[in-house]
């Protein structure tokens, strides 16, 4: 090789390392939350389940002899182990009011549903359904009212409403064959799917003050999930009879619109939505298969705002080695609760994500 053809050579290469270095400080992601991982509380892994607005965490945490205690978790690391359950029992969903009141439910060896209701002085009842059957919670509020829907064995769903002075309101199955209820705001505004006909389900809306709305169809109303805040924006799986990936909002000024679907993932889910009409989804990238093995499938965050993509919050993090995020919950403050995987742990580890700007 020539003297010249070297220092061309020298030069490109040069060239390539400087635009390299250039490209990467201008992609690089801005940080934009800053994570705080939650200990492990004397357990072999910790799930978390619900945040309220002053970042207290209600949260399940398995022992290494397979019992499960509820705990609650503040950011000044003070932890109070509230209740335990044996072998065999497991908790599956909890929710944490801004009075520290929590809504639970369990599931028992025998395969049976039950839920609860824990006052913040210690005093808990269970949920009992009209005649016996078993109890699903879905959604607690401020003013200590849960919904969610009961059954008898094999028998239909049906959306109920609960609070300490009046215990559990029947809300029926809305001249359908059975009703499930997500969600309740602070102004007792209840979201929730009721079947219309065999596997059709639709979305609704049941107001105090007016009744009930329809919001549109759903493909899978069990599975799917349905958020509304307390100025009654509502976010969730509806539109579409055909489709469970995809996302559609609902105000009462605009009515329902489909913004978003899931390209490309396989899995979408409503996980979370603050007051400020900002809501969180969970998806799935299906990945590539290579010689039976799925590769490169992980779980994101995502942010929309109203009818407006925001971002992929994986992105902008902060840390390496995050390997995929799962968003439990959120505030009305828009401080998530999620599940992180980082490769050094054998379980995702609890954290608290909360914006550096809001």
């Amino acid at each position: 090789m020539t003297k010249r053809r070297r220092s061309i050579l020298v030069c490109l290469v040069a060239v390539l390392v400087v635009a390299g270095t250039v490209v990467w400080y201008v992609d690089r992601p801005k940080i934009l939350y800053r994570v705080t991982f939650l200990p492990s509380m004397g357990g072999v892994e910790t799930d978390p389940h619900a945040i309220n607005d002053s970042g207290r965490v209600a949260a399940v945490v398995r022992g290494a002899d397979s019992t499960e205690h509820v705990v609650l978790w503040d950011k000044s690391d003070r932890t109070e182990d509230l209740a335990s359950f044996p072998k065999g029992y497991y908790v599956v969903r909890l929710c944490l009011n801004n009075a520290d009141q929590i809504a639970g439910t369990v599931f028992d060896p025998n395969r049976v549903w039950s839920s609860f209701f824990r006052d913040a002085d210690g005093r808990t009842c269970a949920l009992d359904a009209p005649g016996g059957g078993e109890v699903q919670m879905r959604a607690l509020n401020n003013r200590g009212q849960v919904v969610g829907h009961w059954n008898r064995p094999r028998g239909p769903h049906h959306a109920f409403l609960w609070d300490k002075t009046s215990g559990m309101r029947d809300l029926g199955t809305f001249a359908g064959l059975e009703s499930l209820a997500c969600d309740i705001n602070d102004k007792s505004q209840i979201v929730g799917f009721y079947s219309a006909r065999g596997s059709q389900w639709r979305a609704f809306l049941c107001d105090p003050n007016l009744g009930m709305q329809e919001l549109g169809l759903s493909r899978f109303g069990p599975d799917a999930t349905c958020c509304i805040n307390n100025q009654g924006f509502i976010a969730g799986q509806f539109g579409s009879a055909t489709d469970e990936y995809y996302v559609s909002i609902w105000t009462a000024g605009a009515g329902p619109q489909r913004v978003g679907s899931a390209g490309g993932r396989d899995y979408l889910r409503v996980c979370g939505l603050d007051d400020a009409n900002r809501y969180f989804l969970n998806t799935h990238h299906r990945g590539i298969r290579l010689l039976r093995r799925q590769l490169a499938a992980r779980w994101e965050a995502h942010l929309w705002e109203s009818d407006r993509y925001i971002r992929c919050i994986d992105r902008h993090l902060g840390r390496a080695g995050i390997e995929s995020v799962h968003v439990r919950g959120t505030n009305k403050d828009g401080t998530i609760l999620a599940l992180l995987a980082t490769g050094r742990h054998p379980h995702p580890q609890a954290a608290i994500i909360e914006p550096i700007e809001r």
